[in-house]
């Protein structure tokens, strides 16, 4: 049985709170943290294939921290560094050498950079000083603990243009306690059908015993992800969390892939 059954409540819970520690008091207290600052700062958790293609990324590489730097000042919402980088691989985009890796300030929340360091860097080019910004959500890690990652990233070139849909649908056991939607039970909504549709084709998908649905081979562009369901879904997507609502829009990339988590709340209506 897959872990994604076990860990998806904490996975929910750690999204928060790393939300909660990136958005935490800004360096000067009269400061409020960024307007885009928003939970979940769920992207860490999102797979390589669907954050190497996402919008704002325009390299993903291995690099080695030579040096860090903490520019933090008063003017400066969350934690600011500045890492000057060794790139070891590239895979998006073309880089090579060194290069100056931003993180923190006016973004939601600085990477806390060591030297000596590897990490795999998912970054958006700052055309006006040839810096690579990356955020504490955007999916930048440690390369010791993005073994998942490298093995899809090394393996783009020899990949078809194709993409894949994949998610998850679990269906809460009990109500919400109040005020919060955390560490409630779960169970796998084994059999739930989900139609994975473009504007010609509908695709059709079914949960499986570990809540894991998952449909390869598509062609890319845009699609509509629904499941069958009577009661309110949550949906979950690298773009933050809709509620009441069966569906959810994924634009699929070449080579890439698209995660939509879905959970069903048969308790919805009854608290309202």
């Amino acid at each position: 049985m897959s872990n994604r059954t076990n860990i998806i409540p904490l996975l929910i819970a750690t999204a928060f709170i790393l939300w909660a520690l990136s958005c935490s008091t800004p360096t000067n207290a009269q400061d409020t943290p960024p307007p885009d600052c928003q939970p979940p700062c769920n992207a860490g958790e999102r797979p390589a294939c669907e954050l190497a293609w996402a919008s704002g990324v325009d390299a993903v590489f291995l690099g080695t921290v030579l040096d860090v730097k903490n520019l933090s000042d008063p003017t400066t919402k969350t934690r600011k560094v500045v890492a000057i980088v060794r790139v070891d691989e590239d895979f998006v985009g073309t880089l090579a050498g060194q290069v100056t890796v931003s993180s923190g300030g006016d973004s939601c929340g600085g990477f806390p950079f060591s030297k000596g360091v590897e990490y795999i860097f998912y970054a958006r080019l700052n055309d006006k000083t040839t810096t690579y910004l990356v955020a504490l959500c955007g999916g930048t890690k440690w390369a010791k603990e993005g073994s998942a990652n490298l093995r899809y990233l090394r393996s783009i070139p020899s990949l078809p243009n194709s993409g894949t849909i994949s998610g998850s649908v679990f269906e809460y056991l009990k109500p919400a306690p109040a005020n919060s939607k955390l560490l409630r039970a779960l169970r796998a909504a084994t059999g739930s059908k989900v139609s994975i549709s473009n504007k010609t084709m509908t695709y059709q998908s079914v949960v499986g015993r570990d809540g894991d649905f998952r449909s390869e081979g598509l062609p890319p562009g845009e699609y509509m992800v629904q499941i069958e369901s009577k009661s309110s879904v949550y949906v979950e997507t690298s773009t933050g969390t809709t509620t009441n609502d069966r569906g959810a829009t994924a634009t699929l990339k070449p080579k890439g892939c698209a995660q939509i988590d879905f959970f069903v709340d048969p308790f919805y209506h009854a608290r309202r």
